[in-house]
């Protein structure tokens, strides 16, 4: 039981979240350069995503992974919407110990921050590779 009130505890923490979104901040902001930087310096590479890769085409790197990032800023929103709601539902049938906010901002976090480590490593690994 203590383990699980430890857990309970930091997604019921403020300070947790905020934690969160720190990293997934700076991740982000490492994703986007090291994505200029490949896109910019290594010829013959492309963004693998398609959204980010029509927007690159359009509006140049920089302001084409800028739009980018807030057309993924709103899917993120939107997750996090839909997990609140569903995490609101099922707390009602249970007895509710969560901060049902806190604890599905710091889950879509983390989500995001995983789908960020993964591109400036791969970004890395084809910086340093070439």
């Amino acid at each position: 039981m203590y383990l699980k009130e430890k857990i309970i505890e930091l997604f019921n923490s403020k300070k947790a979240f905020k934690y969160f979104l720190y990293c997934f901040a700076f991740t982000l902001m490492l994703d986007i350069i090291t994505t200029a930087f490949e896109l910019t310096f290594i010829k013959g590479t492309r963004e693998k995503n398609p959204i980010a890769y029509y927007l690159i085409q359009n509006f140049e790197i920089v302001p084409g992974l800028m739009i980018s990032v807030l057309i993924e800023l709103i899917f993120w929103v939107l997750l996090y919407i839909g997990l609140k709601t569903h995490l609101l539902i099922m707390s009602i049938k249970v007895k509710n110990e969560l901060d049902i906010p806190n604890t599905s901002g710091i889950i879509v976090l983390l989500i995001a921050f995983v789908f960020h480590i993964k591109g400036v490593v791969n970004n890395l690994k084809v910086l340093f590779a070439s």
